[in-house]
């Protein structure tokens, strides 16, 4: 017979994983960058939504390694708020 409080911790671990949010969709913004010794231009090819869930932490949504060269911030227009995004270069 399998004690109670065995079957007590897979339910509720089970109970916890069922309530846990789904992670929210990943976009992603492809660009070209290129210029020579006097200048630099970025541009814009496409804003892709992937078909797979964001892999980043959910607990540190944020980048705040300070890694790359370069560094964009998204604003959610609603909130004012920085939402989830990476350095690059």
């Amino acid at each position: 017979m399998i004690p109670r409080t065995l079957v007590l911790v897979v339910l509720m671990m089970s109970s916890m994983l069922a309530a846990a949010a789904p992670a929210p969709a990943t976009m992603r913004l492809d660009y070209y960058h290129t210029g020579n010794s006097k200048q630099e231009v970025f541009s814009l090819d496409r804003i892709v939504i992937e078909p797979l869930p964001w892999p980043g932490n959910a607990a540190h949504p944020l980048d705040e390694t300070g890694f790359g060269n370069y560094f964009f911030e998204v604003i959610d227009q609603a909130t004012v708020a920085s939402v989830p995004s990476t350095a690059s270069g």
